[in-house]
C-alpha cells in the first residue's frame, strides 16, 4: 500500500533533513512525500532541493499567501494520493524499523492508526516516554467504533490528547474516509482543524482504530511553533481552542464533554500553577482565568476549589525565579534517565554512544 507523508513546515530547515531521511532510509516503498512550505525565510527550499537527489519524487508546495497550521496542513493533505496519509511535523523523526510494525498493522486497513512518540529536547536527546494508552503494555489497542458508547469506551482507554489526534506526527488516516468528511473550515484559527477532521472520521460509524503501544517516533521539543506569543496564549490553544474545535463537530453533549476532558488531560494542575507566575497583563490574566475554568471548572469539588485558588494566586518574583531555575534541572534529570534506558540504535541522528 502507498503511504503519503505530509509535512507542513515554516522555517525548519535545520531539522527537515532528519525528518526526511528517517522516512526514506527505511527503504519502504511505495511512498509519497508532500512538503508544504508556509513561506519560510530560512533556507528550507534549498534543503528540499538538495534532498531531491535522494528522493526525486519529492513534491514541494509553496504557499502563495501566509496562512496558519489549520490552512497549511489541510492544503498539504489535499495533495496526497496514497492509501494512507501520515502527517509529520517538520522537526520530528521516525525510528528505524517503523515500517515493520506500523505498516504491518495497516494490513487490516484500519481507518485510523496512532503511533506513540518518545519526547526529546531540541537536540533530539530522549527525555521521556509518552504512551497514548492508559494501560501501556506494548500490545496494540484495536477497536471498532460503532456507537457513542463505543467511542466513550475508547476515550476511557487513552490517557492524553494524542488519543484525539492532537500531535499530527502520531496520526495515520486512510485517505478514502478522510475525503468523505467535511473540511471544517469553521475550525480555522483553533490549530485543531485537522485533528477535528480525524475525529469526524472516527465518529462516522462504524470506524476502526488501532493504537500502538510501542513508540516509533522521536518528537523534538523546546521549539514549539505556537509559543512565540507567550505561555499563556499557548495555554489558550490547549484549552479554549480545543473547546471551540470540538464544538464545530456537532456531537451530542455527553460525547463533547468527554472529548473536551480528554483533550485537556495533558495539562496538569501543577502546570497551571507554574504558568500563573508568567501572566504579563490584564488580558493574559483573563485568558488564564478562562483556561483554568476550561480545564478544572467543570470537575469535582476539589478541582473547582483549586480553580478558584489559581485564579487569584499572587505572582511572586521569588517563586518565578525558582521555577525558572528548577525547570531545566528537572528536564536534564528526565532526559538522562531516558537516555540510560533507550538503546543507541534508536537514535535518529546516528550519534555514537557516550
Amino acid at each position: 500500500m502507498k503511504i503519503s507523508f505530509v509535512i507542513p513546515t515554516l522555517n525548519f530547515a535545520e531539522f527537515l533533513p532528519d525528518t526526511l531521511n528517517s522516512i526514506v532510509d527505511e527503504g519502504y516503498g511505495p511512498i509519497e512525500i508532500v512538503v508544504f512550505d508556509g513561506g519560510s525565510t530560512d533556507d528550507t527550499l534549498e534543503v528540499l532541493e538538495r534532498f531531491r537527489a535522494k528522493f526525486p519524487a519529492l513534491k514541494v508546495i509553496s504557499a502563495t499567501e501566509r496562512g496558519n497550521i489549520d490552512i497549511d496542513l489541510n492544503k498539504a493533505v489535499a495533495e496526497a494520493t496514497g492509501d494512507y496519509i501520515w502527517s509529520l511535523s517538520a522537526d520530528d523523526a521516525l525510528m528505524p524499523g517503523w515500517s515493520r510494525d506500523v505498516v504491518g498493522e495497516l494490513s487490516d486497513w484500519p481507518d485510523l492508526l496512532l503511533v506513540p512518540a518518545i519526547h526529546c529536547d531540541v537536540r533530539m536527546r530522549p527525555r521521556r516516554n509518552y504512551p497514548i494508552l492508559k494501560d501501556y503494555g506494548g500490545a496494540p489497542l484495536k477497536m471498532v467504533i460503532s456507537s457513542d458508547d463505543d467511542l466513550l469506551t475508547y476515550l476511557m482507554r487513552v490517557r492524553t490528547s494524542e488519543g484525539l489526534f492532537s500531535f499530527c506526527s502520531t496520526c495515520l488516516v486512510r485517505r478514502a474516509p478522510l475525503l468523505k468528511v467535511p473540511a471544517l473550515e469553521q475550525a480555522n484559527g483553533t490549530c485543531w482543524r485537522y485533528s477535528a477532521r480525524l475525529i469526524e472520521v472516527l465518529t462516522h460509524y462504524p470506524s476502526t482504530i488501532i493504537v500502538l503501544g510501542q513508540p516509533f517516533i522521536f518528537k523534538r521539543g523546546d521549539n514549539d511553533s505556537f509559543s512565540h506569543a507567550g505561555p499563556i496564549r499557548r495555554l489558550k490553544i490547549a484549552t479554549q481552542n480545543w473547546d471551540d474545535a470540538i464544538s464545530c463537530l456537532g456531537l451530542n453533549a455527553r460525547v463533547s464533554v468527554a472529548m473536551a476532558t480528554r483533550a485537556k488531560s495533558d495539562i496538569r494542575p501543577t502546570s497551571l500553577l507554574y504558568l500563573s507566575q508568567f501572566i504579563r497583563d490584564r488580558d493574559e490574566q483573563a485568558i488564564y482565568n478562562n483556561c483554568v475554568q476550561s480545564r478544572l471548572g467543570e470537575g469535582g469539588r476539589y478541582q473547582r476549589t483549586f480553580a478558584r485558588i489559581l485564579k487569584h494566586f499572587p505572582r511572586l518574583s521569588i517563586l518565578k525565579r525558582g521555577l525558572l531555575v528548577a525547570r531545566p534541572m528537572f528536564r536534564t534529570v528526565q532526559r538522562r534517565l531516558w537516555e540510560a534506558r533507550l538503546p543507541v540504535a534508536l537514535d535518529p541522528l546516528g550519534r555514537a554512544p557516550r
